[in-house]
């Protein structure tokens, strides 16, 4: 076991949590691990061993971290349970918090980039849209009601830049760059 939550192991290569629930390696090979109620852990390339100063450590201790996601700019998006966002800069150490909707306690299931650099939030109340180059969250309706199911569990694309949208209850569906609806998959179409 490369990393684990056992006793006597050195600190340094320990995990936090005993449930790891999402993993990124960075861009700079840094591996980022999310963990159940502990916040995140990551482990500096080549060495294995925990980076336990990373500020990102203190702002999500004790939260829950479901999905991690990698920016075209480098930008690290933590997906939380209930607390939002939290974006990290690991350039110059810079972080914010964004909630897609600041009247609700949103639980972020994924998160996706698509190829104008907006970011797309799955959550638990449906699918949020932030478009980087105003810093503003939307919901977009239209992509909502297409989807049919508020619980988003994860998102993905093809080369030609279709999303696809995977609901807890709804199959999946799939939409093209410009956000119309081009196909959906569930028990009606015969998807297992």
């Amino acid at each position: 076991t490369l990393w684990s939550n056992s006793p006597g192991q050195d600190k340094e290569k320990t995990l936090r949590g005993k449930i790891a629930l999402s993993l990124l390696a960075g861009k700079d090979g840094t591996v980022w691990v999310g963990e159940d109620a502990c916040g995140i852990d990551c482990f500096r390339q080549g060495n294995n061993r925990k980076e336990l100063s990373a500020p990102v450590n203190r702002l999500l201790d004790n939260t829950i971290v479901q999905t991690i996601f990698q920016d075209n700019k480098g930008i690290l998006w933590f997906g939380t349970y209930l607390k939002g966002i939290l974006c990290y800069n690991p350039g110059n150490g810079h972080t914010r918090f964004l909630n897609p909707d600041p009247q609700l306690p949103i639980h972020i299931r994924c998160l996706y980039e698509d190829n104008r650099g907006n970011i797309y939030a799955g959550t638990h109340h449906g699918l949020y849209l932030y478009r980087q180059a105003d810093g503003h969250f939307s919901r977009p309706a239209a992509m909502n009601a297409a989807i049919g199911d508020p619980i988003l569990r994860d998102m993905a694309a093809d080369r030609a830049g279709n999303l696809y949208v995977a609901t807890f209850g709804n199959g999946i569906t799939r939409f093209n760059p410009e956000g119309k609806t081009t196909g959906r998959q569930n028990r009606k179409q015969g998807f297992p």
